[in-house]
């Protein structure tokens, strides 16, 4: 796992309450990466925040340092509550 999962587990583990069970898969394909985010269903809510707003700045920090390495691409959220 590259250094962009790395950067998503350390904030989001700040945000949740259930840090333990985090587990992120990178599925990459030529232009898109699909980020799975399995967090435990109760930081759900925490995790989004209010209209969006949590995800969307997780979401702005990660395009900031992917165009910093200079990688290509977008990266997608898929956030499943375990």
């Amino acid at each position: 796992m590259g250094s962009i999962p790395n950067l998503i587990r350390t904030i989001v583990e700040e945000i949740v309450d259930h840090p333990e069970q985090i587990q992120i898969n990178e599925v990459k394909s030529s232009q898109v990466t699909v980020i799975e985010l399995n967090i435990a269903k109760e930081d759900n809510g925490l995790l989004i925040g209010k209209k969006g707003k949590v995800i969307t700045s997780l979401r702005n920090i990660v395009d900031a340092a992917i165009g910093k390495q200079g990688m290509a691409g977008r990266i997608y959220f898929q956030i499943i509550g375990l």
